[in-house]
């Protein structure tokens, strides 16, 4: 699926909870097969982990959903975006620098830009992950914790880490 392009993002809306406006889309990776299909994440991020091709697939979803918000922003639509990040991408220190050069070269204001990283992983991997997160939030992108509270973290531990936004588990 990489080596044929067939990955890309589909949106979903973030509204404003008082008054509904859309002001942000978070970029969801799904598979378009050649056939196709539609594979979910659940379905194959394990495996573009696995096989360590994460940076890859991260680098390559963003690129699509900076090029969208360029699109939507010369049609008068300003928009944030979301995009999800795996611990795995911040295991190497130049991801912040890769991502901010993803996000410039297509006209893109990392301050425009939000990485969503889950709860789970990033209590697990906080400390290796600290510096390229500072790094990151340094460069102008927003940092959000997501899926709050499927885990066992508290928002005194969250507070160590410089995260701008917090979602909640539906549940």
């Amino acid at each position: 699926g990489l080596a044929r392009d067939e990955f890309l993002p589909f949106f979903q809306p973030q509204v404003t909870f008082s008054n509904g406006q859309v002001v942000g889309v978070e970029a969801l990776a799904r598979w378009r097969r050649s056939d196709g299909s539609i594979v979910r994440p659940t379905q194959f991020v394990g495996v573009v982990e696995r096989e360590k091709q994460i940076d890859r697939f991260t680098d390559r979803i963003l690129e699509k959903a900076c090029a969208w918000k360029a699109r939507w922003e010369r049609n008068g639509i300003s928009l944030k975006i979301s995009v999800n990040v795996s611990m795995l991408n911040l295991a190497d220190v130049s991801a912040a620098d890769r991502f901010q050069h993803i996000v410039r070269s297509h006209g893109v204001d990392p301050r425009e830009v939000v990485l969503e990283i889950t709860e789970s992983s990033v209590m697990g991997e906080a400390a290796h992950a600290l510096h390229v997160l500072a790094r990151l939030r340094l460069k102008g992108f927003g940092l959000s914790v997501d899926d709050f509270g499927t885990g066992y973290s508290s928002l005194s531990q969250l507070s160590q880490i410089p995260f701008t936004d917090l979602k909640i588990d539906q549940s």
